[in-house]
């Protein structure tokens, strides 16, 4: 019997690894510009809000790609025989 392996279970893995380095790699990177020395008298940048900074960006892709990653080994423990 050759039984041919469902698409998602190769491709669920992957974007969710994408989805977390990707995330990772935005988070790290993004510089800061608030802080301790960020106090009013000293800073030169008003605040202006946005729909989704790069600060915003990275955790959610983070949560994205475990939410991803978990749902797959889920999906792989569930489909397990018991012998």
């Amino acid at each position: 019997m050759n039984r041919r392996r469902p698409v998602g279970l190769v491709v669920v893995p992957l974007l969710g690894a994408l989805a977390l380095a990707a995330g990772a790699a935005i988070w790290i990177t993004t510089p800061v510009s608030f802080g301790w020395f960020a106090y009013a008298p000293l800073t030169d940048v008003q605040f202006q809000p946005g729909l989704l900074t790069r600060l915003q960006v990275g955790p959610i892709l983070l949560a994205v790609g475990i939410a991803l990653l978990a749902g797959w080994a889920g999906f792989l423990l569930g489909r397990r025989r018991r012998g």
